[in-house]
């Protein structure tokens, strides 16, 4: 069951227009600081920003999204450029579409030295007006909190700011990393309304921060990508403004499954507890893949090994829930993003050993008649007493009695010459790992002795004018003379050898039957024990036709002249007309 791989592609959509419907369109995701990267605030707010302390519809605005992967006092400062006035608000764990007052906002008027804005450490105030200082009280963060910022560029003169972070290591950079599986492709989407050009980079060796612009020139709003690394995408907008986006994707190998799962069995023989250890398919999952890149685990069911969902926590010793038998579902992926993977499952059977129904052999042939027969057990048997167990986990052996079976001693080898006219088998089902967990059961082989056929002599009849080699041939008569009297056989008559070997297209009418080859032909009885026509003996029929001679007529008149005597009486020599009788026929008396 096995086979099924997933692979997830996060499509990244950033769009930026002039006006939008709700704050969620137009969330930046960042997870480092935005340093040197031209960011701009020059979009419309969608909504109005309330800060509790202030209440304003933003003209030239952008949003930030940031997520916490590890516990912080989340700061951040906003650097201008130039002496430009910026404001911001601050929302935890707020709902885009709607998002009420913010937990922190600066709208200060800020003076000469005063332009850096943000949260700090020694601040201790939330939300200020003209007459702050540009600086409000940090936020005491937890892995999985959520940030949205707006920065508000009050002044209305273009410029661009630094976004930076006092602890950027506790920023989760899931959020811009596309996941991908080796061979997949990641479309990252940098499409704005207002942009007047793309220009896509890629960093030249991951962490250097050195990017590159790809040759040829990507200058789309997308950009499809098959290696893992770090984008960037600077966007060229109206009156000289550029805004800079990253993506990241990461692409993942993709395991395969080596080989299937096996089937795991232990005998409940009442001392067994039905703990199994599931990582046993482990290495045959595995085969030759790295295991500190790849991984397996188990659960209870499809739908958790497709989601990777309920893991089985202790796979060495898992106790069989449902009893005789239960399936135990496989995920074979690589182990950073987990992503890849492969599904398989099996069977863990914790019962008795069962016997398969055994069936009599009644068909053995003592083809030379001398009282024994070679019986192949192993392929004629062992599939019936198997009856679907895993020959890997079970052994077949047969005996000469119950006892002998019951102790496992004394097995047959294989083939076993079995003597006529009957024996029975004893047959032993063994488990390979619990020689204790065993079912035994017998079946009769009964010997069939073949009957002998007798070559019988030449079946001769004589042509009938005009002699065209053909006549017709009552064979039963021969039946008698081919199986020498015996009761037990009966005799079937066909044109070919191969034919009456496999026994197929006997001659319909043996009583009336007509050569088909004119003078002389062979045919072949197949002599049948009457309970078992498998059980036969061949020899040849030759059937012939004489041709049936033709004489001359008239005959000339024999005369000779009497003698002196005058009796009427003479000797004739009545040999001396053969040749005129005859007229050539050879083979004639």
């Amino acid at each position: 069951m096995k086979l099924t791989k997933i692979f997830f592609v996060l499509l990244l959509t950033f769009s930026f227009f002039k006006a939008k419907s709700q704050v969620c369109d137009i969330l930046i995701p960042i997870c480092t600081s935005q340093d040197g990267l031209n960011n701009n605030a020059i979009d419309p707010s969608p909504i109005t920003i309330n800060t509790g302390c202030q209440t304003l519809q933003g003209t030239r605005t952008a949003w930030y999204l940031i997520v916490i992967d590890q516990p912080t006092d989340f700061t951040f400062q906003i650097e201008p450029s130039a002496d430009i006035d910026y404001d911001f608000a601050v929302w935890l764990n707020a709902d885009c579409a709607s998002l009420g007052i913010a937990d922190r906002a600066s709208y200060d008027a800020p003076g000469p030295g005063e332009y850096n804005t943000g949260l700090n450490l020694p601040s201790t105030d939330t939300c200020e007006t003209a007459a702050g200082d540009g600086q409000v009280m940090f936020l005491g963060l937890v892995p999985g909190d959520e940030i949205i910022i707006v920065v508000d560029r009050f002044s209305n003169t273009s410029d661009v700011f630094d976004l930076t972070f006092g602890d950027p290591d506790a920023l989760d950079c899931s959020i811009v990393l596309t996941e991908a599986c080796e061979g997949d492709t990641v479309t990252f989407d940098a499409t704005n309304a207002t942009a007047i050009g793309y220009e896509w980079s890629f960093e030249d060796h991951i962490g250097s921060g050195i990017f590159t612009l790809f040759v040829p020139s990507e200058t789309n709003p997308t950009l499809n990508v098959t290696q893992t690394g770090n984008y960037r995408v600077d966007i060229q907008l109206g009156g000289g403004a550029t805004d800079t986006q990253f993506f990241e994707a990461v692409f993942y190998p993709v395991p395969i499954i080596a080989s299937p799962a096996i089937d795991i069995f232990q005998c409940d023989d009442g001392v067994n507890t039905g703990d199994f250890d599931l990582t046993v398919n482990t290495p045959i999952l595995l085969g030759a893949q790295d295991p500190f890149v790849f991984e397996v685990k188990y659960y209870d069911t499809f739908i958790d090994s497709q989601n990777d969902t309920n893991e089985i926590m202790t796979p060495a010793a898992f106790s069989i829930a449902t009893t005789p038998q239960q399936i135990i579902y496989t995920r074979i992926q690589e182990i950073v993003g987990g992503i890849c993977f492969e599904l398989d499952d099996f069977i863990i059977d914790f019962s008795p050993v069962s016997i398969g129904i055994l069936t009599d052999i009644n068909d053995a042939c003592d083809s030379d008649a001398d009282g024994f027969v070679d019986i192949d057990l192993i392929t004629i048997k062992n599939p019936e007493a198997l009856d679907g167990l895993d020959p890997l986990e079970f052994t077949v052996t047969y005996h000469v009695s119950q006892a002998n079976a019951d102790n496992n001693i004394g097995a047959y080898p294989n083939p076993y010459t079995v003597a006529a006219p009957s024996e029975t088998i004893f047959v032993r089902v063994g488990n390979n790992s619990t020689p204790t967990c065993f079912a035994t059961d017998n079946f009769i082989v009964n010997i069939t002795l073949s009957p002998i056929g007798i070559v019988p002599t030449p079946f001769i009849l004589c042509d009938e004018v005009p002699n065209d080699g053909l006549a017709v041939f009552d064979l039963t008569t021969k039946d008698a003379e081919i199986t020498g009297g015996d009761p037990n056989a009966v005799v079937f008559y066909y044109l070919t050898l191969a034919g009456a070997n496999a026994g197929l297209l006997p001659i319909g009418t043996p009583a009336a039957f007509t050569n088909t080859i004119p003078g002389f032909q062979t045919l072949y009885a197949r002599v049948e024990n009457v309970t078992n026509p498998d059980c036969f003996d061949i020899v040849e029929l030759d059937i012939q036709v004489d041709q049936s001679p033709s004489i001359t007529d008239p005959i000339l008149d024999y005369f000779l002249c009497d003698d002196i005597t005058g009796d009427g009486i003479e000797v004739f020599d009545l040999l001396s007309k053969d040749l005129e009788i005859l007229n050539t026929l050879l083979g004639v008396t």
